[in-house]
């Protein structure tokens, strides 16, 4: 072995008693919100290296290997051409030898201004240290229907608002309109709005984190609070329970807002 090899300051081919017996790679894992591209750029001590990942939105991660001639010395992560706001996309980017993986080099958020290198990373922006910013849209529940919305696999939402439409029917009963959001099988949890709607109304309801309960009577919009930073897992559902619904009331799609981050 070259003396010399072993004075580097980095790890090469030629340091491992394997050298040549076996090949290199960087696996990328990513998954996105819009279309864009993530660039991968470094260099080995045979030389710099690019590559260019094009991404789909809303798909499972999509993974792809790059084969490199040796060890990288030095890895950079950027992203172009998505939505251009924060936090566009989450990377994972991997060290592969023969296929397995060994080492994960860099991981995280990747958005306008916001990059990653590796080993030595800068220090993560405030936008990096927190999830995607979104708001989701529910499905249009039929006459007479509860809402619900059901965290897709692979996400795990932070859960900060809630804002939908009810239309009370006229029959005359009064309705109490109730957010229940279900982690998983007997973990309800169950917050219903301050006052019920009557007979005809067309009322606004609210859940909001850390808000306070109001009811605007004038205006007809109930406001109801939220447990603060309330992290759902995948395939939690968040929907509503109606205390004397009537087969002619009806709810618009809901909107939520939430703090999204992926899990692969």
């Amino acid at each position: 072995m070259d003396p010399y090899q072993n004075s580097l300051p980095f790890l090469t081919r030629k340091m491992m008693a394997f050298e040549h017996a076996s090949k290199i790679s960087l696996q990328l894992s990513v998954k996105a919100d819009t279309l864009g591209t993530v660039e991968i750029k470094g260099f080995t001590r045979e030389g710099p290296f690019t590559f260019r990942k094009p991404v789909t939105a809303d798909v499972d991660f999509a993974t792809e290997s790059f084969r490199i001639p040796d060890f990288p010395v030095m890895v950079t992560m950027t992203s172009e051409s998505f939505s251009g706001t924060a936090n566009d996309a989450s990377v994972i980017l991997t060290l592969l030898i023969d296929d397995t993986p060994y080492a994960v080099l860099l991981q995280g958020q990747l958005g306008p201004f916001q990059g990653l290198s590796w080993p030595i990373p800068p220090p993560p922006t405030n936008l990096q240290s927190r999830g995607i910013s979104a708001e989701v849209a529910g499905a249009n529940p039929a006459a007479g229907e509860e809402f619900s919305i059901t965290i897709p696999d692979q996400e795990w939402w932070i859960l900060k608002a809630v804002r939908v439409r009810f239309v009370a029917a006229a029959v005359a009963v009064s309705r109490r309109p109730m957010l229940v959001i279900v982690r998983a099988a007997s973990d309800n949890i169950e917050i219903s709005v301050p006052a019920d709607v009557t007979t005809g109304q067309i009322v606004f309801l609210n859940w909001a984190d850390a808000g306070t309960a109001q009811n605007d009577a004038t205006s007809l919009r109930q406001l109801a609070p939220l447990p603060t930073n309330l992290l759902l897992p995948p395939g939690a559902t968040i929907k509503s329970v109606t205390t004397n619904m009537e087969a002619t009331d009806n709810y618009d799609p809901p909107r939520v807002l939430i703090e999204k981050f992926y899990s692969a």
